[in-house]
């Protein structure tokens, strides 16, 4: 007899179930296939590397291409959005937005453009209005090389103009907030109309960064005005109309409108491909994803992870997922009574839900805020875990304190009760969200939380400007440059950004070392004994660092996203449609 064969002795309900493994496996590699396969330039999802590391390809940027063998067609308009109308074309005088660095780096050009790559060190640069530049053995000098470069009357860009523009930023009638840029710069030495030797206090790998952080301004339009006189100059309109670089102001409609042309006396190698840019004042997130998923503008720079599907099912936009700056805090004015204990600053971080509040608005790329120096900079303290969510060890430093629950289960001590006023943004409306789950989480452990919307400006003066609050919910794109000074340094109690209040001796000479130190390991090290430091401390609540993600429409070719600027190549932009724009 003939042994039976293997499928003969199989029962029906045995093939059946081979059969759904096979097509269950089929269906397995698929998805796998899809998720790992080379994307199509044109697909809707773009991404950086998901590390920190010297090896990645730079996690801080994302690039779409033009389609192989396309070549860019000239002309062409886009559209974009300011979530706020800037108050001045001088860079020196308004209130520093991101919105009107945006508008003045396209009018006033740096000499040079930085590099997203602040993950490895501190960052490089690539030439832009200075051709080439040479950096001293002892780092205290650099001798610059300006192009052949004019402003768009036909004057000349001199080092004059260079050296004007310095002085006006470390004027203090001027009143420039970011002036402590400037702090090391002792002089600037103009040897030829366009050779020039920057002289600094100390040796610094980021005295070249100090210096590219300064706009250069024609002096012999805005030099016919008194650095007296500037605060009182209203708006400069008419001398933001004099520019270099790829761009013109074309149209200004305050509150509304701003309008930049090519450049017909941009230098060569930054001549724009686009014949307009149009930047639309439009308020609030949700008006701003409005007006891209009806192509009344072409890009959003920043999107929220929970909008990311809804963007998607359009099929015309392009999503750019990076490493980002971005990250959200809540301010404790330590000059109030209640706030003045790190105690009970550390169990107000200890009573909220940080965790939850990532994992519900922001996906699962972004993270907790942890250390001091957010996590996709060099001189991060990697070492610094983020305070767990436990309100037991909250409410037992509350103790140690001396606060005890009164009647109303309000915690107080001989000074009152444990109330605090929490600001934020109006029109926020993820903000506004955040807020009223830590005021749940903190009202369960017996602190009163009193929400206290306002809209962005006068929140921003009252907290920044007048350090009249107890509490604010801020976000922010952290500064490139590694610099605690400005915010965590006790000198700077006075100034906008340390509106906390904050000091501690240890910090201040870890601070003033790490600034002057050559050894970047060193200097590493200081700055993580300073977040250390303030981990124990909390003057913020750090809630969150935010992954990035921008949306711009398919038509727009050749973008390049970073953590820096959404526009960081903007010049090189090009429409696919150009030929048949108005």
């Amino acid at each position: 007899m003939n042994a039976p064969s293997a499928d003969a002795s199989r029962t029906p309900d045995d093939q059946e179930i081979g059969w759904r493994l096979i097509l269950a496996l089929l269906v397995i590699g698929a998805g796998i296939w899809l998720v790992f396969r080379e994307p199509e330039k044109d697909e809707w999802w773009l991404e950086a590397a998901d590390e920190y590391s010297t090896e990645a390809s730079m996690p801080t940027s994302v690039q779409k291409p033009l389609p192989e063998g396309r070549m860019p067609l000239a002309g062409g308009e886009v559209t974009l959005a300011l979530s706020t109308s800037i108050a001045t074309f001088n860079p020196y005088t308004g209130r520093q937005s991101a919105d009107g660095r945006t508008i003045w780096n396209l009018l006033f050009p740096r000499l040079a453009i930085e590099n997203a790559d602040h993950f490895r060190g501190p960052s490089t640069f690539r030439p832009y209005l200075a051709s080439e530049w040479k950096v001293a053995s002892d780092l205290k000098s650099i001798e610059f090389v300006l192009r052949d470069a004019k402003w768009s009357d036909g004057t000349p860009v001199t080092s004059e103009d260079v050296r004007f523009s310095w002085l006006a930023a470390k004027d203090p009638a001027v009143g420039w907030r970011n002036v402590s840029i400037v702090d090391h710069i002792v002089d600037i030495v103009p040897t030829t109309e366009r050779v020039f030797t920057v002289q600094f206090k100390i040796a610094s790998h980021y005295n070249l960064m100090d210096i590219c952080d300064v706009n250069i301004l024609p002096k012999h339009v805005f030099g016919a005005i008194p650095f007296a006189n500037w605060q009182a100059n209203g708006d400069w309109l008419t001398e933001g109309g004099t520019s270099a670089g790829p761009w013109v102001l074309e149209t200004f409609k305050k509150g509304q409108l701003i309008t930049v042309k090519r450049n017909p006396n941009a230098w060569e190698g930054v001549e724009p491909i686009l014949d307009r840019v149009h930047f639309r004042v439009i308020k609030g997130f949700s008006p701003v994803l409005a007006a891209l998923l009806s192509e009344e503008i072409d890009c959003m720079r920043k999107v929220t992870y929970d909008r990311l599907p809804t963007i998607r099912e359009t099929g015309r936009i392009s999503l750019f997922s990076f490493q980002s700056r971005s990250y959200g805090f809540i301010a404790w004015n330590t000059k109030r009574p209640n706030l003045a204990d790190a105690r009970v600053r550390r169990a107000l971080t200890l009573a909220v839900n940080r965790e939850a509040i990532v994992d519900a608005y922001f996906g699962p790329k972004s993270k907790v805020g942890g250390p001091y120096v957010i996590s996709s900079f060099w001189a991060s303290n990697e070492e610094i875990e983020p305070l767990p969510y436990d309100p037991k060890a909250a409410e037992k430093l509350l103790q140690e304190a001396g606060y005890r629950k009164g009647a109303d289960g309000v915690y107080a001590n001989e000074k009152g009760r444990l109330s605090i006023g929490l600001g934020h943004q109006t029109n926020h409306v993820v903000r506004a969200s955040i807020c009223e789950r830590v005021r749940s989480d903190l009202e369960k452990i017996g602190v009163e939380i009193r929400l206290q919307p306002e809209e962005y400006g006068a929140l921003g003066n009252r907290v920044l400007g007048k350090h009249d609050y107890d509490a604010a919910f801020l976000g922010a794109n952290t500064a490139s440059k590694v610099d605690m000074k400005p915010m965590f340094h006790s000198s700077s109690i006075d100034l906008a950004r340390n509106c906390m209040g904050y000091k501690n001796v240890d910090v201040d000479r870890w601070i003033e070392e790490a600034r002057t130190t050559l050894d970047t390991k060193r200097a590493k090290d200081l700055w993580g004994k300073a977040q250390k430091q303030l981990h124990e401390d909390q003057p913020l609540m750090l809630i969150y660092e935010e992954h990035g993600y921008a949306a711009i429409n398919k038509r727009v070719q050749n973008v390049r996203v970073t953590s820096l600027s959404a526009y960081d190549n903007l010049h090189e932009w090009s429409v696919a449609d150009a030929e048949s724009s108005p």
